[in-house]
């Protein structure tokens, strides 16, 4: 259903409505049992499409929204609002392919307040050679984004959403199959020069591409924060296009990973970076840490799990990256390409099938401690010492995602001797927020993104 008229502050064939604005805190919208008419909203007497409710709103108010699949598209938010489900609902927004779902709406002069959308699935949006297949958000001060579900959206930048000049906070969500033409398979993010951030957090990003750069997640300005997430099968570039970060590309500003797995990302084409590229012309750094890596490929190009650009330096501590390949001949192919800076401190580079055979390459700097790396990685400290008793696969270990277990006869098991004043075991928690070092154990740190014993 399409409300064009929206913008001109009236829905279509509802003129009524256009009168003053409500007072209600909430307006109700039940596609089985209401019907858009003047008035309609109340408890009692719910709106029938989600058009009606959002035009029945004032600044400030909650759409609650029933079950049901709701044929709407090109709905416009440009006041403050929270549009939700039913407690116990899934209401499912189906563009069909039309156009995307929502538009949300502020201005650098004027930028909204606070726009929350929780618990609906967002699916099939196109916008037809536009930004966010299904949402595109310019100008929001907290753009909340909790349990939504976005599948298969296309876009040419942003294949679900595309956000410019916002603060954005995404929890708890699900990206399934969304697709862009160019950058950002599910999101792309601009910080439009705010000091604006982008924040991920317990998410799966899963399926997604684009066919340049950024499979999940494309990055051009301001700061990311990934925590616990998992980015699964996504990837980039493909045929005579060489596209970057399989998961995430980031061109600019700083990126952090916390507590989150990368398994199964792909670039293709002679592209970097299989699961994370971090290779913009300006500054651009990256610190991951408690994460873990796992069959990620660059299949022509650099970068098995992650290239770090000339302009780049990435701190890498306490985690774990297992059977990434970088089979191709092209440049410098290995688990880590570094043209920049890389600290790695007690982390796990095993099992990787590049085609120089290195586990670390690249014209850039390395140093590090404390690692358990069974190829070559630049002479840092833990290089041509294979780890012993890692899994073989991820797993269900405890914690938000999957992670590589450590055997208690590993040999990355209590390496590091903790001293609390000093913290050199990092954060008090590994990656499956269980105590690092462990409970009961010797006071010393296991090796990886797991603490194990």
């Amino acid at each position: 259903m399409h409300y064009p008229s929206r913008r001109a502050g009236v829905l279509a064939g509802l003129l009524l409505l256009a009168g003053a604005p409500s007072a209600l805190a909430q307006v109700v919208v039940d596609q089985a049992n209401g019907t858009d008419f003047a008035g309609c909203g109340p408890v009692g007497t719910p709106c029938a499409s989600l058009g009606a409710g959002i035009a029945a709103a004032a600044a400030g108010d909650t759409v609650t929204v029933e079950d049901g699949t709701y044929a709407e598209y090109d709905l416009l938010i440009d006041f403050d609002l929270t549009i939700e489900a039913a407690p116990g609902a899934i209401p499912i927004i189906d563009a069909g392919g039309a156009d995307r779902h929502f538009v949300i709406e502020g201005t650098q002069a004027n930028p909204l307040s606070s726009v929350a959308l929780r618990g609906l699935t967002l699916q099939n949006g196109d916008p037809s050679n536009g930004q966010g297949g299904a949402i595109n958000a310019s100008f929001v001060d907290d753009l909340t984004i909790t349990d939504v579900n976005f599948r298969d959206n296309f876009a040419t930048d942003g294949g679900a959403i595309s956000a410019s000049g916002a603060n954005v906070t995404i929890r708890g969500s699900e990206f399934h199959g969304n697709q862009a033409a160019r950058f950002g398979g599910a999101i792309y993010y601009a910080a439009q020069d705010n000091g604006r951030l982008l924040t991920i957090i317990g998410s799966i990003l899963e399926g997604n591409h684009a066919n340049n750069d950024g499979g999940a997640v494309f990055k051009l300005s301001g700061d990311l924060q990934s925590i616990e997430n998992g980015f699964l099968n996504n990837s980039a570039g493909g045929g005579d296009v060489a596209g970057d970060g399989g998961a995430i590309k980031s061109e600019a500003d700083t990126t952090l990973v916390l507590r989150s797995t990368f398994a199964n990302n792909r670039v293709d084409a002679f592209g970097n970076g299989g699961a994370i590229d971090v290779s913009g012309g300006m500054v651009n750094d990256i610190e991951i840490v408690n994460s873990t890596f796992f069959e990620n490929e660059s299949a022509s190009g650099e970068g098995a799990a992650l290239q770090i650009g000339g302009t780049s330096t990435a701190v890498i501590r306490f985690s774990t990256f297992k059977d990434n390949s970088a089979a191709g001949a092209f440049g410098d192919p290995a688990t880590i390409t570094n043209h920049g800076s890389a600290e790695i401190r007690a982390s796990i580079i095993a099992g990787s099938a590049a085609f120089l055979g290195s586990d670390c390459d690249g014209t850039g700097t390395f140093t590090g401690t404390f690692n358990r790396i069974d190829g070559a990685c630049f002479g840092i400290g833990g290089e041509l010492t294979p780890v012993t008793g890692l899994a073989a696969t991820p797993a269900r270990n405890g914690g938000p995602t999957k992670t590589l277990m450590l055997a208690a006869t590993s040999n990355a098991v209590d390496v590091i001797l903790y001293a609390p004043f000093s913290s050199p075991c990092g954060t008090p928690f590994d990656q499956r927020r269980s105590p690092r070092p462990a409970p009961g154990g010797a006071p010393y740190c296991d090796i990886g993104s797991v603490e194990a014993f």
